[in-house]
């Protein structure tokens, strides 16, 4: 079987990312990846190895890399980091459409910092606080649309091991089984798996306490504050039962903030940006959803009524995996995440450990059986 260019990387046809990610090395890339991406359709590598430096920079690159030519073609991008690949470079690597990482590799992840030099004032601290937080979610969000088939690739590997999971621990739903997976094969000890499975945790208990609410409302809210008025409401009387036997706990000391935290939690997942696509993004993946019987059952749905059965079966079994990546990838945009190429690997950022026996999608679109001609259209082709 012959190589699927898009899943390897291809020295000949490539730009490296060296050193610091600035103009300068904007002014330098652009004319080479111009001529790449018009002399031919074939993927464009790029061989990564820096520290970093400017996002909008590395957002550049990666726009330059991406535009199609004027008939409308884009060439794939295979990102490759062979050393280590921190902060902007982190992004501008995990946005590839294949990511691939040298075994001795690193990938440094953190949130968005203030440029040196900027002057912080008392006027300013609040609305710079806040304008760092948007673009660590614009980031975040970015990561996971890049890692969603990454991650869902994981969940493939993986979901077979989720029943033995299920017998030596309490019930557990996928996204949980999906997290508990990643974290016991990471080389070193890393949060992230732990603080999205306690989120989701959270997340349902609070989904359950406001869905019996809601069973008993007799008069549903008029229109949209009138709805969060109402959540929020009931997040407080949920808060007070749940800490009516700690007897130092207030509300004007850490209380608001703790319900401040399950109210975005709760908007988050069933109102938030990234779920705003969600159909799309069911329509795309919801048949790994589906067990053998549900395949079956799939199948001989009537074409005109499969894109709505498919998303009224899997969309509560996707949205937690989704969230579940979108929690992963907003925690790798805070403190400071140095990750080997293994341990990105089972988070689900990157495709490929040159040189490790790890699953990914170039072996399996190079190994996947072809299916071969009949008899009679070999003979006839020759007439």
């Amino acid at each position: 079987m012959a190589p699927i260019a898009e899943f390897r990387e291809n020295p000949d046809r490539c730009v490296y990312v060296t050193g610091q990610i600035n103009q300068q090395l904007v002014d330098k890339l652009t004319p080479l990846i111009n001529r790449l991406r018009l002399s031919s359709n074939e993927p464009i590598t790029v061989y990564i190895d820096s520290l970093g430096g400017l996002t909008s920079q590395a957002r550049l690159i990666m726009n330059l890399l991406r535009t199609p030519t004027q008939e409308g073609h884009r060439c794939k991008t295979v990102t490759v980091v062979t050393g280590v690949a921190a902060s902007a470079a982190a992004d501008l690597f995990a946005w590839g459409d294949y990511a691939i990482a040298y075994p001795h590799s690193t990938v440094w992840f953190h949130g968005t910092r203030q440029q040196p030099g900027e002057q912080i004032t008392t006027e300013v601290a609040l609305s710079l606080a806040e304008s760092l937080k948007q673009r660590n979610e614009g980031f975040a969000l970015e990561m996971a649309k890049a890692a969603l088939s990454r991650f869902f690739f994981r969940y493939l590997q993986l979901r077979s091991s989720f029943d033995q999971l299920r017998e030596n621990a309490a019930p557990m739903e996928d996204a949980e089984c999906m997290a508990f997976s990643i974290l016991i094969r990471l080389s070193t000890e890393f949060r992230i798996p732990i603080d999205a499975m306690a989120k989701h945790g959270r997340l349902s208990q609070l989904t359950k306490y406001l869905s019996q609410k809601e069973k008993q409302d007799a008069h549903p809210p008029k229109d949209e504050n009138h709805l969060q008025a109402k959540l929020l409401k009931r997040l407080i009387d949920f808060k007070v039962n749940e800490k009516k036997t700690e007897k130092n706990w207030v509300f004007s000391k850490k209380g608001l903030e703790e319900v401040q935290q399950d109210f975005s939690l709760f908007l988050d997942y069933h109102s938030g940006d990234h779920m705003r696509n969600l159909k799309e993004q069911v329509l795309s993946w919801g048949p790994i959803c589906l067990d053998d019987e549900e395949m079956g059952a799939y199948a001989a749905v009537p074409a005109e009524q499969k894109n709505d059965w498919l998303v009224a079966k899997t969309q509560d079994k996707f949205k937690p995996l989704w969230q579940l990546l979108v929690s992963i990838c907003r925690s790798l945009q805070q403190d400071e995440h140095i990750i080997t190429a293994k341990d990105a690997y089972w988070l689900g950022l990157i495709d490929e450990v040159i040189g490790e026996d790890l699953p990914n999608r170039r072996l399996l679109m190079e190994n996947r059986p072809t299916v071969q001609p009949p008899p009679a259209a070999v003979a006839g082709a020759g007439d």
